[in-house]
């Protein structure tokens, strides 16, 4: 991480080598003087456009206001105006430096063709939805459901969506555990029909931990069959996240009954 204080001293030494007050820095920046008062003091940090100002005002480089190792590096490459590529970058530099840059300049930063999965993730807070759900689309491949969870809280819910889909029909999707964190991320219909494949397959286990998010009517279908082959056991899990009509409730109640009854007498 940058050393705000450091980094806050340097600026202030600057400033008064300069014989310039807060006001006067800020007023040649086109910002208040509490956002340099702020910098001074380490509470926050100036963004790359405004330390390349601070750098030409102060007739320092970059490196003085920064300190000389891999952040400063990273800022200067970005300065340059060319994009950089982030295979050739410190990644937890990059990372203290990705904060720092205005999300419209982030495109002309670096170098987003064929990007790993992992450097979108990285870059991902930081795009224009439009720009992410694009790259997801190229990027993503079939089988990397950890990687998609990351990326998910800043994408469109239709490229969720789509890319579940694409699992659904490609994948190898063993059980809800693996895809239960991007529950909130996909749409009602698509989570009902990934549960039932889920169910078909695996049974009642393997569905136990998307239950939650399931519509009712779907859990429903699913105990009227377990029910009705005699699996109680089985659907004790699912049980407080459906609906029960009551139907159902009647249904139940003699059936587990007997069950629980038994159950009491064999221990």
């Amino acid at each position: 991480m940058f050393d705000m204080i450091q980094i806050g001293k340097r600026i202030a030494e600057r400033r008064k080598q300069k014989n310039l007050t807060q006001v006067e820095l800020a007023d040649e920046l086109g910002i208040s003087y509490q956002a340099v008062s702020n910098w001074e003091t380490g509470n926050s940090m100036p963004d790359i456009a405004k330390l390349e100002d601070l750098s030409k005002i102060f007739d320092v480089s970059i490196d003085e206001l920064l300190g000389n190792d891999a952040r400063a590096e990273v800022v200067k490459n970005i300065l340059k105006k060319e994009k950089i590529s982030l295979d050739d970058m410190d990644e937890e530099a990059v990372k203290d430096v990705l904060p720092l840059i205005k999300p419209d300049h982030i495109e002309d930063s670096f170098k987003t063709e064929a990007l790993s999965l992992q450097h979108l993730v990285m870059l991902a807070p930081y795009l224009d939805t439009e720009v992410l759900d694009e790259m997801v689309k190229d990027t993503y491949q079939i089988g990397k459901i950890s990687l998609l969870a990351a990326l998910a809280p800043f994408c469109s819910e239709d490229v969720i969506d789509e890319i579940v889909s694409k699992e659904l029909e490609e994948g190898d999707i063993e059980s809800s555990k693996s895809i239960v964190v991007l529950a909130p991320f996909i749409k009602q219909e698509t989570l009902d029909v990934l549960f039932l494949r889920i169910y078909e397959d695996k049974g009642t286990k393997g569905v136990v931990a998307l239950a939650p998010f399931v519509s009712t009517n779907i859990l429903d279908q699913i105990l009227e069959h377990e029910l009705k082959e005699g699996h109680y056991k089985e659907m004790i899990p699912l049980m407080p996240f459906a609906g029960h009509s009551d139907a159902m409730k009647e249904a139940l109640k003699k059936p587990f009954k007997d069950y629980f009854k038994k159950q009491h007498k064999e221990e």
